[in-house]
């Protein structure tokens, strides 16, 4: 069986939020299993996500996936960077990640070269690992797709957008493009 290994946004824990995320998705794919972090904006949230996904992916066997919304997204990008070459990652054909509403998304993502919790400067997810990544983004979700703070892409869509992924379906892409490993969606 597969496990979801689960990373959060502030404020979010439990496989709740996710039992309806992309139309229920990480249910259809195994058990459901929480990184143990504090998600939340304190200085260290990130970081603490990073070395807890770090153990979970040592010490989960079998097939994983890794999903992550907004700062969880962030969590799994800083992981791509910090550790997918490393010795001792895990074997790319039995891990893969799924990224919703991400800040770090490669050119447009509204972090990408700001400041992210804890003060780091917001680098892109990487695209050039030997790890499959699909990276979600609604259309006007301003996190994932920075556009003018009064536009949709903005504070609406910030604050709105950026929490309804229940009823995204990830076969009805308004766009896809593949970048190295990693599949870019946009949906409505």
């Amino acid at each position: 069986m597969t496990t979801v290994l689960l990373c959060y946004p502030p404020g979010q824990s439990g496989g709740g939020m996710y039992l309806g995320w992309c139309k229920g998705w990480a249910n259809t794919r195994g058990q459901l299993v929480d990184v143990p972090y504090t998600a939340s904006l304190d200085a260290n949230s990130i970081t603490d996500g990073v070395t807890a996904l770090d153990a979970a992916l040592k010490n989960t066997p079998g097939d994983v996936v890794v999903m992550g919304h907004s700062q969880g997204a962030q969590v799994i990008s800083r992981w791509l960077r910090d550790h997918a070459d490393d010795a001792d990652a895990p074997d790319p054909s039995r891990v893969s990640f799924l990224l919703t509403g991400n800040p770090l998304r490669p050119g447009t993502g509204r972090i990408v070269g700001g400041v992210e919790v804890g003060g780091t400067t917001g680098q892109p997810t990487r695209e050039d690992t030997r790890y499959s990544v699909t990276d979600v983004a609604r259309q006007h979700d301003g996190w994932a797709i920075k556009g003018p703070l009064w536009g949709r892409n903005g504070w609406w869509g910030m604050f709105v957008d950026h929490m309804r992924y229940n009823g995204v379906d990830l076969n009805n892409a308004i766009s896809r493009t593949v970048v190295g490993n990693t599949i870019y969606l946009t949906v409505g």
